[in-house]
């Protein structure tokens, strides 16, 4: 029974169609969001069978239907920055034949038009990023978010993603822990402290390094404490010394500069 073999439920990298797209935009919309996807499996696009997996009409009459030879041949076409490398394969289970195209997982990505495609009313812009969020494709009309095209790139340059980020946070800290213990005219807020609030409570590879943590997390609450009371024990001053103490630290341990 169809039912017994098609039992994974639609991701970032399965998608159900219950036949071929008589629109090609649409097609290569859906192919583009599976082949940047955020997962490590290959990715399928799976026709003939209902997105929720309750009907199984096939493809063998399908008059849209594709060889694979015919589908890599229109792919080569569509001014892609760089073609998927894809396989069609045909199954036939209790007479019903059904078509699935696998997408590999490469290093390519993003995968974007370099010109516009058109196919009726429907129009995929050239440079426009489409992925999937779990089983949800990018809107034709939007964009992939910033981050997930940011990781698409580190993982084409071969950056661990995780590592990037974790950088990327503490040079954001070594900009803000100049203000952070001077008064900024806000009596509501007078410190800034966004960056560090980010590495102490978002980053969790800053509990490998206890000692960053310990002493980002002195600079935080010190500067909360002086934000919200007016009777505090504590002076800027305080701050000032955790501040020179910290910067110190990230100019010894991972070499990155606080300017004055």
């Amino acid at each position: 029974m169809p039912q017994n073999i098609f039992r994974e439920k639609e991701s970032e990298s399965c998608d159900y169609k219950l036949k071929y797209h008589e629109n090609k935009a649409k097609l290569l919309h859906d192919m583009l969001c599976l082949s940047n996807a955020d997962s490590k499996s290959p990715r399928q696009l799976i026709l003939g069978v209902s997105d929720d997996q309750q009907e199984f009409p096939g493809v063998k009459e399908d008059p849209n239907r594709m060889t694979q030879a015919k589908l890599i041949d229109w792919l080569r076409k569509t001014n892609l920055n760089h073609t998927p490398t894809i396989e069609l394969k045909a199954i036939s289970i209790e007479n019903i034949e059904f078509d699935i195209i696998t997408i590999e997982n490469r290093p390519e990505k993003p995968y974007f038009l370099e010109q516009y495609y058109r196919d009726g009313n429907t129009t995929l812009h050239q440079g426009a990023v489409y992925t999937r969020d779990k089983d949800v494709n990018t809107p034709i009309d939007r964009c992939a978010t910033d981050k997930q095209i940011e990781k698409m790139y580190m993982e084409r340059f071969g950056l661990p993603a995780e590592r990037t980020r974790f950088n990327n946070r503490l040079i954001a800290v070594a900009y803000e822990l100049p203000n952070n213990f001077r008064y900024l005219g806000n009596p509501q807020n007078p410190f800034q402290t966004q960056a560090l609030e980010k590495l102490v409570h978002d980053e969790p590879l800053i509990h490998q390094d206890l000692e960053l943590f310990t002493k980002a997390n002195k600079c935080l609450q010190t500067a909360r404490i002086l934000s919200t009371s007016s009777h505090s024990k504590l002076k800027p001053a305080d701050g000032q010394f955790l501040m020179k103490d910290l910067s110190q630290y990230l100019s010894d341990k991972y070499g990155i500069t606080v300017s004055n």
